[in-house]
């Protein structure tokens, strides 16, 4: 379709003739616009699960580029940006603002890859209604192409966009300090609770106690 957009999610740099070859066959010549993610992937189990990712976003960054710069060189209209360190909430929000048709990944193997790209491909065919194809390499300076794997949308699915759980979407939110952690889809999502007078009153008369009396005047 003539005019189309992708999103194309790098957990690894696009670099070589080989990723660079099969990217571009894969974005096809009917996409017009290109937008580059690059999530902020936290080295460990422990660093992902804390939100401690300080130490990722300058290589994501990086990544960001160098891929960028790739994709102008082929005459692709690209922007990017870094992004969640969850791939999953990362790709949700990047839907949200750019309204891909088709998704692709370039990732690494289970026994290679960060901690957040384990089973990346299922949860995307999981969570989003859209085309996910992924692009398997190695970590090289120049990546193979191992594998590519695919998913096609289902009815069904969550609409892509729609919020993930809250657990998700708090993960990795603290580096960003972006226009996503201000907005009401933060807060309302990350921020405790507030306590209900209401219910409060109620649970304390459950308790045993008096509940406070009406105002009236005199």
């Amino acid at each position: 379709m003539a005019g189309g957009r992708a999103l194309v999610v790098v957990n690894e740099t696009v670099s070589g003739e080989q990723l660079r070859s099969s990217l571009l066959s894969h974005i096809g010549n009917e996409v017009s616009e290109v937008f580059v993610l690059a999530p902020a992937l936290a080295d460990s189990a422990l660093k992902h699960t804390m939100g401690d990712v300080d130490d990722a976003i300058e290589p994501a960054r990086q990544r960001l580029e160098a891929t960028l710069a790739e994709l102008r060189k082929a005459d692709l209209r690209a922007e990017g940006e870094v992004g969640d360190s969850d791939p999953i909430q990362a790709i949700g929000d990047e839907i949200l603002k750019f309204d891909p048709e088709r998704i692709i990944v370039v990732a690494h193997r289970d026994e290679e890859g960060a901690f957040a790209e384990k089973g990346l491909l299922e949860q995307a065919e999981r969570d989003f209604d859209l085309p996910v194809l992924e692009l398997v390499v190695d970590r090289s300076a120049e990546p193979n192409v191992l594998d590519v794997k695919s998913s096609e949308p289902v009815a069904g699915r969550r609409r892509a966009g729609s919020p993930p759980t809250t657990g998700r979407r708090c993960r990795g939110a603290r580096w960003a300090g972006s226009w996503w952690r201000s907005s009401a889809r933060w807060r309302s999502a990350c921020s405790p609770p507030r306590a209900s007078p209401i219910r409060a009153a109620a649970a304390t008369t459950r308790k045993g106690a008096s509940a406070p009396k009406p105002w009236r005047r005199s």
